[in-house]
């Protein structure tokens, strides 16, 4: 993701640009080539805002949680299943691993 702030007769706007994965340039040399004749542009240019919203993530269900559990803290589902009910384990801290 790139984010710019450019200058036009209106005031300051900000640009971001953030491509799919797969529409990345990776290739540095590629990069340039390309960002070279458009570092001096000074012609017109559109802008297309797009208001966008982001669902919340999913809340863990009990095999989410024991596979994270697993992972954080080297528990197996057995054992993950026995914390969770206990102090030694609570909800909050299973984002903070």
């Amino acid at each position: 993701m790139s984010t710019f702030w450019a200058t036009v007769e209106g005031g300051i706007f900000v640009m971001r640009h953030a491509p799919p994965a797969k529409a990345r340039i990776t290739d540095r040399g590629v990069a340039d080539a390309i960002a070279k004749p458009a570092t001096k542009y000074t012609g017109p240019l559109s802008v297309v805002v797009e208001e966008r919203q982001q669902a919340p993530p999913r809340l863990f269900d009990r095999p989410s949680i024991q596979k994270a559990c697993g992972q954080w803290w080297g528990w197996g589902a057995d054992t993950a299943a026995t914390h969770l009910g206990t102090s030694k384990c609570h909800w909050n801290d299973l984002g903070s691993a």
